[in-house]
């Protein structure tokens, strides 16, 4: 029997709920972006208006990153023997308020309970949403799907370029709150979004396609087996060695260049431009990607393109070799992230893939909560922030390493 026209030309899944499923997913990731990247070009102003020191605003989001780590793990557990509908939504809900006490900080005590707040709240939107993904695309599109989905997250590098350069040239004192205030009422919508739209089973859409995985109703409601995967737990350490490479660049990007050059903050805006650009294509191409060419060669080819890219930021910080280094950055910083998405349905049951995301997630994590201080304590050290992006380019070459055990040798995860 002949395909209808359209499905010869569009996959089938963008005729179908999974696309809205992506859709849903894309806003979501938007805004754990706005989490995630806003600080590196917010840091210089609040800095000065909260009067930090580098180990102060490093620790600031150091604690952000731990309650995210703490959530990634609880909401991802939650969500394999709950489900993701409303745990996402009311994540994303609750971070929004979060946002706005953050702008409103009179002090350095207030802005820590609210990145406390905001921190643990985004977890509860992203893991869910990223191992929902996996239970409506196979392991053929997965890859794609999350690359597509990843693409949100992108997304505020180009926002924050444009937005936030302009607010705080306007307003030098408070333009930075006034940039949390704006992506708050962002991530409400897409938190009211998300429980209208959002869908936890195919199955409840009596979906029979063969992108959706189908699992017997007598498996195990609790995810135990994913934290007895070997190969989870190596993936988790990779995630750890590019987290702390995206902690750092996420944490000083801004930071860096407004030292080193008069201009810089106009500059690291021009950049971040350039790398949001660039991520939104690069998210997509490389979760298509770890679809052709597997999960394991992806990754290490990810770590590589990183390395490459920060070790330009250490070794040569001149305007021409910082473009070229944030090109690197934009085609590859949220590779890892997207395939490390496409692999959680894959090493264990789909229906347990938020539990696997959720410990990536915390190896990712728990490498951004450690690496701002870090850099921030050798920063206020050596009075300078060049050897912070040494440290990224050293994680790079432990993941890369990695990723070449779990291409080559992964019958060593399975002893």
């Amino acid at each position: 029997m002949r395909k209808p026209h359209l499905t010869r030309l569009f996959p089938v899944w963008v005729l179908s709920y999974s696309a809205v499923i992506l859709g849903v997913g894309f806003l979501v990731n938007l805004g754990y972006g706005f989490v995630q990247f806003t600080h590196s070009l917010t840091v210089p102003s609040m800095r000065e208006g909260l009067e930090l020191s580098y180990t102060q605003a490093g620790l600031l989001m150091t604690i952000g990153s731990a309650l995210r780590m703490l959530g990634a793990m609880v909401f991802g557990t939650l969500a394999a023997r709950y489900g993701s509908r409303f745990i996402i939504g009311v994540g994303a809900i609750v971070t929004s308020v979060a946002m706005i006490l953050f702008g409103f900080a009179p002090n350095y005590l207030v802005a820590i309970v609210a990145m406390v707040v905001m921190g643990f709240a985004a977890s509860a939107a992203i893991t869910p949403m990223m191992g929902l993904i996996s239970s409506w695309f196979d392991s053929e599109t997965r890859g794609l799907a999350a690359g597509l989905a990843a693409a949100g997250s992108a997304a505020p590098f180009l926002v924050s370029g444009l937005l936030v350069p302009r607010l705080v040239k306007n307003d030098p004192v408070d333009g930075w709150r006034d940039v949390w205030y704006i992506l708050a009422v962002v991530v409400l919508v897409v938190g009211v979004l998300a429980i209208i739209l959002l869908n936890d089973s195919p199955l409840k859409k009596n979906l029979t396609r063969s992108s959706v995985n189908h699992e017997k109703d007598g498996s195990p409601r609790w995810p135990l087996e994913v934290y007895r995967n070997r190969v989870v737990w190596w993936i988790t350490g990779m995630a750890f060695c590019s987290g702390w490479g995206v902690g750092i660049f996420s944490a000083y990007f801004g930071a860096y260049l407004a030292d080193e050059y008069s201009n810089g903050l106009d500059l690291a805006g021009n950049l971040m431009v350039v790398i949001g650009a660039l991520s939104l294509l690069g998210s997509v191409v490389w979760g298509r990607a770890s679809d052709k060419l597997g999960r394991p060669t992806s990754l290490t080819l990810a770590f590589c393109f990183l390395g490459v890219s920060y070790g330009l930021f250490w070794l040569i910080p001149s305007i021409g070799v910082l473009v070229i280094a944030s090109i690197f950055a934009g085609l590859t910083i949220r590779a890892n992230y997207t395939i490390c998405a496409a692999a959680a349905g894959e090493y264990v049951p789909v229906r347990f893939a938020s539990a696997a995301f959720g410990l990536f997630s915390v190896g990712a994590i728990l490498g951004q909560s450690i690496a701002p201080s870090v850099a921030g304590a050798v920063a206020d050290a050596t009075g300078t922030l060049q050897w912070a992006f040494a440290m990224a380019a050293l994680s790079a070459l432990f993941g890369a390493l990695g990723g070449f055990v779990l291409q080559r040798r992964p019958k060593l995860l399975t002893i």
